[in-house]
């Protein structure tokens, strides 16, 4: 077929110009349905893609919050259990550093570890911590994040003030309550 084909007269002389070059579905008024279809197709794609996405990150989020939450009890544990294993005779007292939770050697002998590890922030990526001290001494840790936070209620009994909390940096984790904020 040569290039300019399509714009001869058919062979019927008598059918009108504006039906010249063009097919039986477009004489039936056909044409553009496909790509009618296709574009409502990817529109309702792309409605659930955003919902998926939406849901993926709200569950996301919430996973972070309960990973949070049991680092948290797994310092406040730590900063209890340091100040009760201190050596005999002297004050209980707090760890002046994190790595003192990691080992301890107060009591001479084999060092005792109240924490594992310093673990990492699940909002921030990063083992880095705000320490909550009193007279130069660790009494809890709190996270970096300015998030705000989803979880709004169902907290332990232990987490009180997590329900007012505008951000995860008002979850504080605390052996004993912490100084008051202004």
């Amino acid at each position: 077929m040569r290039r300019f084909d399509r714009y001869r007269m058919p062979h019927d002389a008598g059918a009108p110009l504006a039906l010249v070059g063009r097919t039986s579905a477009h004489r039936r008024g056909e044409c553009g349905w496909a790509y009618l279809w296709t574009l409502l197709f990817a529109l309702s794609l792309s409605v659930a893609a955003t919902s998926a996405a939406r849901t993926y990150a709200s569950a996301l989020k919430h996973y972070k919050e309960q990973e949070l939450r049991s680092i948290g009890r797994q310092f406040r544990a730590a900063l209890a259990s340091y100040e009760r294993h201190g050596p005999s005779g002297q004050p209980p007292m707090q760890p002046a550093r994190l790595e003192e939770l990691l080992e301890d050697r107060r009591a001479g002998g084999e060092p005792r570890r109240h924490l594992r590890k310093v673990f990492v922030d699940p909002f921030t990526g990063q083992a880095q911590w705000a320490l909550v001290r009193r007279n130069g001494r660790i009494i809890g840790v709190h996270s970096l994040s300015q998030q705000t936070p989803a979880m709004r209620h169902g907290f332990e009994p232990d987490e009180g003030g997590f329900e007012r909390a505008m951000t995860y940096q008002d979850w504080i984790f605390a052996n004993e309550p912490p100084p008051r904020r202004q």
